[in-house]
């Protein structure tokens, strides 16, 4: 139930309503509700185990009768004034919850910085000549390895408008491995290639890039949460 409220199942149910807010609620419902019964207790009560087997056992001397704390809350309590959730935050629920989003594309949020960057928008890359120099950002949505390729790797990239193929020749592909094979969002420099209406990036560096767009010059890591970690790896 948790999932459908950060995922947005209940916004027109409840239009208006924070989704925070109903995440607090719903706490104080589940609370409310009877414990469950044990698995398969049915009507009867379950059988008391016995002592353990063994040579014999000692019987513990009883426990001193402790009272019971009370409540560190009394449910249901009044949601506390709560942030509401930004759009990406709704987009990472989204992606955290099911995988994708119906909502803007995750690289759209980033877009002023990756402008700030230089970076092409992939629905303009087919606009521009053969052999002209670019740099371009999105999500690594394939990795292909083909044994027949000879060293070759192709990646492909997305962005809120289109998808654009990578092409990394095999000294490229070495010197640029554990980047580009780490990091889920990746801004790739390089020259492009124009051929009957087909665009491809001859890849010569690629650069990791944070949650916020931003180079990441820490040790590759995935620190994006809100991005889809996996991408389609072929070899």
């Amino acid at each position: 139930m948790e999932q459908l409220v950060r995922c947005g199942a209940f916004d027109r149910v409840h239009p208006g309503r924070p989704r925070r807010e109903l995440l607090w609620e719903l706490v104080g419902v589940e609370g409310s509700l009877p414990p469950r019964r044990p698995a398969g207790s049915g009507s009867r009560s379950a059988a008391t185990p016995g002592p353990p087997r063994g040579r014999g056992h000692v019987t513990a001397a009883p426990l001193a009768a402790v009272p019971p704390l009370g409540p560190l809350l009394d449910l249901p309590a009044p949601a506390p004034e709560l942030p509401p959730m930004s759009e990406r935050d709704r987009v990472a629920a989204d992606y955290a919850v099911h995988g994708v989003s119906t909502g803007r594309h995750l690289v759209s949020l980033l877009r002023p910085s990756l402008d700030a960057l230089g970076c092409v928008p992939l629905a303009r890359v087919a606009e521009l000549p053969d052999g002209s120099r670019i740099t371009v950002a999105g999500l690594v949505i394939a990795r292909q390895a083909p044994v027949s390729a000879k060293g070759f790797r192709f990646f492909t990239l997305a962005d809120e408008g289109a998808h654009l193929d990578l092409i990394f020749r095999p000294e490229v592909a070495r010197r640029t491995r554990t980047i580009a094979n780490a990091s889920p969002l990746l801004l790739a420099e390089g020259t492009l290639e124009v051929s009957s209406g087909r665009c491809n990036l001859l890849v010569t560096s690629v650069t990791a890039l944070d949650g916020d767009g931003h180079p990441n010059t820490a040790a590759p890591r995935d620190d994006l949460p809100a991005w889809p970690s996996a991408s389609h790896d072929f070899h």
